[in-house]
């Protein structure tokens, strides 16, 4: 089976293991942190540039769900994409199929590729500290930042 990597570029390569490794080290701090975190962008700019992105909260609900605020990154990365080359929408999850609580990372890069990678975790009882780690997986992804 053919990887995304046998057709994308190296700078491309680049960019989405840079996106994913720092996505996937602020998502692990933040739950030894908090034991949980709202969702967060991470972009690399034309000239190479990491940076973090949030949302206005006024464009918002009242309440807004984790899935409202990775939303609202989606449309302001589609937004400004002409100021990224790649993005990363980071969300902690609990997958459908077998109830495990995730750390979703989408991510997407301006030259096409675009996947979804899980890292399933478990929390200890009695520490928010004591994370562990599953396997990591990957899967293709629909386009949603360059989606025309």
């Amino acid at each position: 089976m053919a990887s995304w990597r046998d057709t994308a570029s190296e700078q491309t390569q680049r960019d989405l293991d840079e996106l994913l490794d720092d996505s996937l080290q602020a998502a692990q701090s933040l739950l030894a942190e908090n034991g949980e975190f709202i969702p967060f962008g991470l972009g690399i700019s034309p000239d190479g540039e990491l940076r973090a992105y949030g949302v206005d909260e006024s464009v918002l609900p009242a309440e807004p769900t984790s899935h409202d605020v990775a939303d609202s990154l989606v449309r302001g990365f589609s937004a400004g994409r002409d100021e990224i080359r790649a993005a990363a929408v980071v969300a902690d999850v609990r997958v459908k199929a077998s109830g495990e609580d995730a750390i979703d990372v989408a991510l997407e890069h301006s030259e096409g590729p675009a996947m979804n990678v899980l890292l399933p975790y478990t929390k200890a009882a009695d520490s928010a500290e004591d994370v562990e780690y599953g396997d990591l997986s990957a899967a293709p992804a629909e386009k949603r930042v360059w989606a025309d």
